[in-house]
């Protein structure tokens, strides 16, 4: 079924942000334009009143601080992750940017899913059930202290006359060893930004961290590649 929210269950219109990190939330769906949040319907971002260079996620490396170039698709963006061999943890700072004058207040929820899904159930995380596949599995996480919720699976922030609160908030994704990638299903995480300045939640394009299995000389730092903003031409 649908969710139905009001303002009078959220508390308040502007407090829906950090609502949305609460467990009795974690079961909505934000990329699901019928879900109703605030009287209105989840706008997706093709119908967003702001193109992609306008209101976006940038994705930094952690230690360097410098912004991860993107692979652009029509429907989401890309970085792609090697796998190589053992686990593997990778670190990234996700940042919320509204690059328009029109929007100095606003908050926003980042919810990242990982693919083939891991579901979170009374605080433990469970394979889809029609995937016969039972090993370990991707993991993604929110690592951000009061502002992350959902077992990590979402992190909000807010905005107030033109001041950040933060610095964006810090995404950790890990590969088990023995995490088996033989099938054909498409393994990663996909992360999508749900913003609001008032009752209309909106959302971005999304970023699909794409894992994937290369020969042994190859290395990580080939794929991910360094550029000084993200709206760079390749």
């Amino acid at each position: 079924s649908k969710t139905l929210l009001s303002c009078l269950l959220i508390r308040t219109c502007h407090s829906f942000a950090s609502w949305f990190v609460e467990r009795p939330t974690c079961w909505t769906d934000l990329r699901d334009s019928e879900e109703v949040i605030m009287n209105n319907f989840i706008v997706p971002y093709e119908k967003s009143p702001y193109d992609e260079n306008q209101v976006y996620i940038e994705v930094l490396d952690v230690e360097t601080n410098q912004i991860i170039e993107l692979i652009q698709e029509s429907d989401r963006n890309l970085i792609r992750l090697e796998r190589g061999k053992g686990s593997k943890s990778f670190s990234f700072q996700l940042k919320f940017v509204a690059d328009t004058d029109e929007l100095k207040n606003y908050q926003f929820v980042l919810d990242a899913k990982t693919s083939p899904e891991v579901e979170v159930v009374d605080d433990y995380y469970n394979v889809d059930e029609e995937d016969e596949n039972t090993d370990p599995q991707i993991m993604a996480s929110f690592v951000a202290f009061r502002r992350s919720g959902c077992e990590g699976q979402r992190g909000f922030g807010v905005r107030k006359e033109g001041v950040d609160e933060g610095k964006g908030l810090e995404l950790e994704i890990t590969i088990p060893s023995s995490m088996d990638m033989s099938s054909e299903k498409e393994y990663g995480v996909d992360v999508v930004a749900a913003w609001a300045t008032g009752r209309v939640v909106t959302l971005t394009k999304p970023i699909f961290f794409e894992i994937y299995a290369t020969d042994d000389n190859e290395s990580v730092q080939d794929q991910i590649q360094i550029s000084t903003h993200q709206d760079e031409e390749l």
